[in-house]
């Protein structure tokens, strides 16, 4: 009855595992490659066939020795290679890190989390044959246990995405996976009478532990006089913030969200240049007293609005970037409010009126595809006033194919609102910030009365008139919600986005510490 239990909770932590593993995947690689489509379509191809693979020599081993002792030692192996994954990221990472981007996430993918996956897949049909003692209930046997195995991946996924990714380090969740699987397994052996065998199995399990605990643990300083000033997990992404070359940045995933100089006082002019041409909101509408907001980074633009005496509510997924914002980064929320979730659910439940909408939200080397469809646009012009304007910033191209996302979300802002205007921070010939506006009513680039001092006008609209960039964009599609490429267009804009971080900050800079 004991090992028939064991049996059970080794197919619920099997279960849990395999989900576990797959959720942190992303949090291995994603630093690299961002979170796209495609890290998450690596992670679930390797995955199904390192089960399925898994399933089919398990049935075979099982076949031949339908023995406990079988199926406590292929967990408890899992485990070991579970444990070895943080220590074998970065080689693989370099390995790869040249390699296109599809080819790169997959092959990271399956060099990291095939062996586990594969012995996990294996307790299933190694299970079911030792309980399954007679053929007539070999069905109802095999759906007991599916249940059980699944139960165990509904948990896992809780697990990962609630309690230990945002409470825990991404190495030790490898370890605290591979701790249970590893005790797991041991137990089951003490409990079929296999206790030699467990005693042999438990030193190699100590031996492993030793070298973890003891070896050297990882340096804060990386690329060259970078200094990370703060790291943490959370279920949307890796946060560091730091201090390079007089800048001080928050990343996500690899990924610049914000950018400050360290010398930088209330000029707008000492702003980030993408801060800068948002502002031109309050020349376009002189007037603005309430703003909402998609995206808080390091709060820049909800700091530099509220000096205009703007209102600022930002909408923000990951509660952990408001007290970032605040420590590192000045942010002062003034009269605003954070709301919590993402930006369309949280919108749906608004019934004020803004001034003016700022869509800040691109991250993690990937556009949240959803934010950019006509019905999210036309949530926005529900929620804004007559002469409500809409100010949104993008990272892409302006010239060929690689530009196709940024002349969507111009054909899809004409197809909602009247007036539309785009400028481009960067340079022509470059990946970098894409500025658009969008109103009902015109928009008119003319120093007013507004509480941006009027020289600041002047300059930024001599700025702006410089880089306008709508001729270049002419085409395009309107992406829908049925129908939306954007993930896929922007894979060459955050390639490139990301041979420009690499290039400012160097490689070390996207590798855990």
């Amino acid at each position: 009855m004991l090992a028939r239990f064991f049996i059970g909770l080794t197919l619920f932590v099997s279960g849990a595992a395999v989900m576990i593993l797959e959720i942190l995947g992303t949090k291995v690689i994603s630093p690299y490659f961002g979170v796209g489509l495609y890290v998450w379509s690596s992670l679930i191809t390797v995955t199904l066939l390192s089960l399925s693979l898994g399933y089919w020599l398990g049935g075979m081993l099982a076949d031949r020795n339908p023995q406990p002792l079988g199926l406590f030692a292929i967990i408890f192996l899992s485990g070991i290679a579970t444990a070895w994954i943080p220590s074998f990221a970065q080689p693989v990472i370099r390995l790869v890190e040249s390699f296109e981007l599809r080819l790169g996430t997959l092959t990271a993918s399956f060099l990291l989390f095939s062996i586990p996956l594969f012995g996990l897949g294996m307790v299933s049909p190694f299970a079911i044959r030792i309980q399954a003692i007679r053929l007539e209930g070999v069905g109802g046997t095999a759906g007991a246990l599916y249940a059980v195995s699944t139960l165990g991946s509904f948990i896992g996924t809780l697990l990962a995405g609630f309690v230990l990714i945002p409470s825990l380090a991404v190495h030790r969740i490898f370890f605290l996976v591979a701790g249970v699987l590893m005790a797991v397994g041991l137990a089951g052996l003490v409990v079929c009478g296999k206790r030699r065998i467990g005693l042999v199995m438990a030193l190699l399990a100590a031996a492993i532990a030793g070298l973890f605990i003891f070896s050297p643990q990882p340096k804060q300083v990386e690329a060259g006089e970078a200094v990370i000033l703060h790291q943490s997990e959370s279920f949307y992404g890796q946060i560091k913030v730091v201090d390079y070359e007089g800048m001080r940045s928050l990343l996500v995933n690899g990924s610049p969200q914000n950018f400050v100089s360290k010398d930088a006082g209330e000029s707008l002019f000492e702003q980030t240049p993408y801060a800068m041409y948002l502002a031109a909101l309050f020349v376009y509408r002189p007037k603005i007293q309430d703003v909402l907001m998609i995206g808080l980074g390091g709060g820049t633009l909800p700091t530099l609005f509220s000096r205009y005496g703007a209102r600022v509510d930002v909408i923000e997924i990951d509660p952990r970037m408001e007290p970032i914002a605040k420590k590192y980064f000045g942010y002062q929320p003034g009269k605003g409010h954070i709301l919590r979730g993402d930006g369309r659910q949280v919108m749906r439940r608004l019934q004020g009126k803004y001034d003016a909408f700022v869509l800040d939200a691109f991250s993690s080397y990937d556009q949240p595809a959803h934010l950019f469809t006509r019905e999210m646009f036309l949530d926005v012009k529900r929620l804004l006033k007559d002469d409500g304007v809409i100010g949104i910033n993008s990272a892409g191209f302006i010239k060929g194919d690689a530009a196709r996302v940024s002349r969507a979300i111009l054909k899809t802002l004409q197809d909602v609102f009247t007036h539309v205007e785009v400028f481009h921070v960067d340079g022509r010939d470059r990946v970098g910030n894409i500025i658009f506006f969008a109103a009902d009513k015109p928009l008119r680039l003319m120093p007013q009365v507004s509480a941006m001092p009027v020289q600041d006008q002047t300059l930024l609209i001599q700025t702006l008139d410089a880089n306008r960039a709508k001729q270049d964009l002419a085409g395009g599609i309107v992406p829908t919600d049925d129908y939306n490429p954007i993930s896929f267009w922007g894979i060459p804009v955050f390639r490139a986005w990301r041979e420009e971080v690499i290039k400012f900050f160097g490689k070390k800079i996207l590798q855990k510490v």
